[in-house]
């Protein structure tokens, strides 16, 4: 969409260069002047095909050439699909989670794209990471990426989550209690407040540069129509239903919002 002046217009620009093949649960993401996609599942042979391979297109100019990335070999992620990408920086993005070829994820990864060749760097390890899952939220807030809920477990397991969990972008840790925050289980951080139901394939965004707004979404038996505010000073969550709001138009999931300021 590109919108002058007061008027938004749909375009299909033309596009060249080696364009990704069709796919869903993939990642797109700006980051500086380029858009990156990542991941996703497709078909090959009549048979679903998990990917992780990475393309950009430029956006600083009219001729949206795509390109795809040839990054160094060491700390490529798995394969993955319904992860989450976050930009970081005008060079940098933040991937976690997903599915895998064999199991859900709970990894996460650091894409660098200022080298001319573009480097992976896996930053799992720091710190404790949220359970693997999939259908989560990822929303950054100054410097800090908040993942919430999805869906998934170790192993066998199978659960919705509505923990909340914190990624530093400038120490590139899982914040816990060695850094002065109380946690309550596998490094989700103790909040206050009515807590929005265990879900997955709802949305989060950011207002005010301090809250998280949390709409809609599913568990195994509904769909929800309720919406909760997160303070990310405080730790506290607020359901918007007991204030002199609507609910949501409609009990939704896989849905698309945005903040526009």
């Amino acid at each position: 969409m590109v919108c002058e002046q007061g008027t938004c217009l749909w375009e299909a620009p033309e596009q060249s260069g080696e364009r990704p093949t069709g796919r869903s649960g993939h990642s797109l993401n700006i980051v500086g002047r380029r858009a990156i996609v990542f991941g996703g599942c497709t078909e090959q042979d009549d048979k679903p095909t998990i990917l992780n391979e990475a393309y950009c297109i430029e956006l600083s100019s009219n001729e949206y050439k795509w390109l795809k990335l040839d990054p160094e070999d060491r700390s490529i992620p798995p394969p993955r699909w319904r992860h989450t990408g976050n930009t970081i920086s005008d060079t940098e993005l933040f991937v976690f989670g997903g599915i895998g070829e064999k199991c859900r994820l709970n990894d996460s990864f650091i894409l660098d794209l200022e080298p001319e060749t573009p480097i992976w760097s896996d930053v799992s390890s720091n710190g404790i990471p949220p359970s693997p899952r999939s259908y989560h939220t990822a929303s950054l807030c100054n410097k800090r990426i908040y993942v919430f809920g999805g869906y998934g477990g170790h192993g066998e397991r199978r659960q919705h989550f509505n923990d909340m969990h914190i990624f530093d972008i400038e120490t590139r840790t899982w914040l816990g209690e060695e850094n002065g925050i109380s946690v309550e289980r596998e490094g989700g951080i103790k909040t206050e407040g009515s807590l929005p139901s265990p879900r997955c394939n709802h949305t989060t965004n950011v207002i005010e540069k301090t809250f998280l707004i949390v709409t809609g979404g599913r568990d195994s038996n509904q769909y929800f129509d309720d919406t909760h505010i997160f303070c990310t000073a405080t730790f506290t969550w607020t359901q918007i239903r007991n204030l002199a709001n609507p609910t949501a138009p409609t009990r939704l999931c896989s849905h698309l919002a945005e903040g526009v300021q």
